[in-house]
């Protein structure tokens, strides 16, 4: 038969490791990056202590969770101005007044880790690549066009 604890949690799941704190928290497995179980099934979380950070098993790789301070992470917004023939933006020097030419702020991880929006209409990652700090459009956004990258969902 199960044991149960006061908040109502099996303390038999996963071997006995999780288990109900005295104050109501949760305790989870906690251990090196080098102390993973090998036979992980995806969507087992861990405190990792070599990282000092949460991880979940996706079910290919572990994947970090990181806070952020008080709750509130930065999004940052780099804007550009389509000229109807320009596909890549961000190709050039920070601080010149191209409106294209700056490099983004910041070099995300992937195209799906960035919001683009052109005239405030949503861009799917289909229709754009990013290579370090600059995005290449597969048509150029037209004339007077508002492009806005929201990024810094990286380190969310």
């Amino acid at each position: 038969m199960a044991k149960t604890v006061k908040s109502g949690l099996n303390t038999t799941i996963q071997g006995g490791a999780v288990k109900s704190a005295p104050k109501g928290a949760l305790r989870i497995p906690t251990g090196t990056t080098d102390e993973r179980d090998p036979e992980t099934v995806a969507g087992q979380l861990r405190f990792n202590t070599t990282t000092g950070l949460l991880e979940f098993f996706n079910g290919t790789s572990f994947v970090q969770l990181k806070g952020a301070a008080n709750a509130a992470h930065t999004i940052t917004v780099d804007s550009y101005t389509g000229d109807g023939t320009t596909t890549v933006f961000g190709n050039g020097e920070a601080g010149g007044d191209s409106t294209v030419e700056a490099p983004m702020s910041f070099t995300p991880k992937a195209d799906q880790n960035v919001l683009v929006f052109i005239d405030g209409v949503f861009q799917p990652d289909t229709v754009y690549t990013i290579s370090g700090t600059q995005i290449t459009f597969g048509s150029a956004p037209g004339g007077g066009t508002s492009i806005k990258i929201l990024h810094g969902f990286d380190t969310a």
